[in-house]
This record gives structure tokens, C-alpha cells and sequence, in this order.
């Protein structure tokens, strides 16, 4: 909550100054509305107490979509506004994730165990929402756009995909191979699951976080980067929903899309 305020204090602090400072320039404010379509990388920040995490950057490749409105109140303030249908989750690499836990186990000297454990494979968690953001923008030199604001979305669908082989090279006992080759569907909750199948992917309907914008205006089009960063854990937090034993695993949504943007209305520079 205090992120949010602090965008919408920020946001309204910006508008103010960019009328006062645009008030001579009434005439060429303009709203323009537009078609946006592109795509990006998913990846998730893990906070994990009770295991050792997955890798950094197990990323996954989305898609992005939807509409978008670019509010120009000035030649060097905008306010852009976005309603895009979002890919979000990320691909573990079970091999990397496997060579971690094993990194960080401890194995008593006198264990009759030799050998090692290799994992081939992946966990991939697809996940879809649809995004509203709101960020406030600066223009430098009619060209370049930099903006920071904030953003909230709603979860529509999702499912968890398990593909993967854990083998046991062991000089002594030969251990069979561990194949997992399964689908969980998400289950979205609001505050706390009611409860808790092995079947069933918990995740948060609802992430809102802090959003970037990096843009470059070639009327009628618009090119740009955004980086949406999630405030809410879209696993199911563990200090809500095991109160005794204080695990603390959270982990929270990061993506990153390159968008084309047509805005009918911008007209070209002669």
C-alpha cells in the first residue's frame, strides 16, 4: 500500500507541474488512443527460507497485447495508460535448481552414498493476466520517452507444467530413475486458499507493483520497453497461511515487454 500511494502522490504531483508549467500550450494537448501488440521475457524473484531457491533468471517467453492511451498535456509531459493481456511465470531449469539443493545439502563423511544426482528437464508455471498501468512520462527532445509509475492486474488463467528426469548415478545401489511428467491448473485465490490440493497451483489473482517505461515516439507509432515488477507474492505467502512454522517463502512476478503501438491520431513531424 505504501508503494501505491507513493505512485499516486507522485503521479499527481507530476500532473500539476506539467499544467503550470504547460499552461500557455492548451491547444496542443492532445488524447490519443491506440492498438499495442509485442512480447518479452517472464521471470520470478525468489525469497525461499525452506529450500534452496531456483536459479536466477529462469525465465520463459510471453506474449503482450491490448490497447493503450497516450495522454500528451505538454511538449515534455505525458501520461501514459495501458490495458494489455500479459504473459507472466517462468521455466526452471531443474538441472541448475538440482546442482543447488545438492550444493547446499549437507552429507555426513561416513554416508555409504557415492555418486551424484543429475535432473534433465524444466518446471514451467504459464500464467495470464490482464494489466492496467498508469505511469507518468517526460519527453526529452520530442523523441525519447522516460517514465515511472505503477501498475495492478488480474489473473485470468494459468497452469503449471512439469517435465523433467532425476537420475541416480550411484557406484553402489542402482537407484531407478524419477520421471515427472504432469500439469497442475492454477487455482487463483484473493487473500488465502481456503485449501491446499497436490493437484492444484495456488496463485495471487490480484499483482500490482512498480512499472517502467522507456519509449521512442515515431508518430504514428510508438516503440517501447516496460518493466513491471510485482509487489505481492503470487504464491500463496506463507505468513498468512501457516502461522506456526515461519518458512517465509514468497516470490514475486518480474517481466519485461518490447511493444508496437499505432496511435491513428499522433501525427508525423514535417
Amino acid at each position: 500500500m505504501k508503494n501505491l500511494n507513493f505512485i499516486l502522490f507522485l503521479t499527481i504531483l507530476c500532473v500539476l507541474m506539467a499544467n503550470q508549467a504547460n499552461a500557455q500550450e492548451e491547444s496542443k494537448h492532445h488524447f490519443l488512443f491506440g492498438l499495442t501488440a509485442g512480447g518479452g521475457i517472464s521471470t520470478c524473484r525468489y525469497e525461499y527460507n525452506s529450500i534452496v531457491p531456483p536459479p536466477q533468471l529462469s525465465y520463459r517467453f510471453v506474449l503482450a497485447g491490448g490497447i493503450g492511451f497516450d495522454w500528451r498535456m505538454g511538449k515534455i509531459f505525458s501520461l501514459q495508460m495501458n490495458a494489455l493481456y500479459k504473459g507472466k511465470g517462468d521455466k526452471i531449469d531443474m538441472r541448475k535448481w538440482m546442482d543447488a539443493i545438492i550444493a547446499d545439502t549437507d552429507i555426513s563423511s561416513d554416508t555409504s552414498f557415492e555418486g551424484k544426482i543429475i535432473a534433465d528437464g524444466f518446471i514451467e508455471t504459464r500464467l495470464a493476466y490482464v494489466e492496467l498501468s498508469l505511469v507518468p512520462t517526460f519527453t526529452i527532445g520530442q523523441l525519447v520517452e522516460l517514465g515511472f509509475g505503477g501498475y495492478a492486474g488480474y489473473g485470468l488463467n494459468g497452469k503449471e507444467v512439469a517435465d523433467y528426469t532425476i537420475k541416480y548415478e550411484n557406484y553402489g545401489y542402482p537407484f531407478p530413475d524419477e520421471v515427472v511428467n504432469e500439469e497442475r491448473p492454477a487455482n487463483f485465490f484473493i487473500l488465502s486458499p481456503e485449501e491446499f490440493l497436490e493437484n492444484e497451483l495456488y496463485v495471487s489473482q490480484i499483482d500490482y507493483g512498480l512499472y517502467g517505461h522507456l519509449g521512442i515516439r515515431m508518430n504514428p507509432f510508438k516503440l517501447s520497453f516496460g518493466v513491471s515488477y510485482g509487489s505481492l507474492s503470487w504464491e500463496p505467502d506463507s505468513r498468512l497461511t501457516d502461522l506456526f512454522i515461519e518458512t517465509f517463502d514468497r516470490n514475486y512476478n518480474l517481466t519485461g515487454v518490447v511493444t508496437l503501438s499505432w496511435y491513428p491520431g499522433a501525427r508525423r513531424k514535417r
